[in-house]
């Protein structure tokens, strides 16, 4: 009977925690998502990209359908606010399949088709609070 109670207490406490919405991450990663792009060219979950995505402090989430299909995010989050970021007509009044959030929460950089790793990390690199990051590495470390 012990492990019946240690059971709801399990699912409650699964069942009883909140999703995620971007502005969770907000001063703690920056966030790409992507929707419905179909497939990419690259991987972003590759072994070898996973240094780079951590460093940079970058949470990718990619969904199809309304559904999510590839993170590096371990934690549960709420699909339909991460994809009410993208779609949306961004700055100069185009529709996007993906976005780049910033540490700060604003939409820094968005596109259609599949973001390419190597421009999505340049403009990561060349935000200033990532060259604060690389400066204080640099000293520090």
């Amino acid at each position: 009977m012990i492990w019946v109670g240690l059971l709801g207490i399990m699912i409650w406490t699964f069942v009883g925690q909140d999703s995620l919405t971007p502005r969770d991450f907000v001063g703690k990663n920056r966030l790409l998502i992507v929707v419905d792009a179909g497939r990419g060219e690259e991987d972003w979950f590759s072994k070898e990209l996973k240094s780079d995505l951590g460093e940079r402090k970058l949470m990718v989430f990619v969904y199809s359908k309304g559904n999510l299909i590839q993170t590096n995010c371990t934690q549960l989050v709420d699909p339909n606010s991460f994809i009410q970021q993208v779609g949306q007509k961004q700055a100069g009044g185009k529709a996007s399949n993906w976005v780049l959030i910033g540490l700060d929460g604003g939409k820094k950089y968005w596109g259609v088709g599949w973001p390419l790793t190597k421009n999505i990390f340049n403009q990561i690199d060349s935000m200033p609070m990532r060259q604060s990051e690389i400066r204080r590495k640099g000293k520090g470390g």
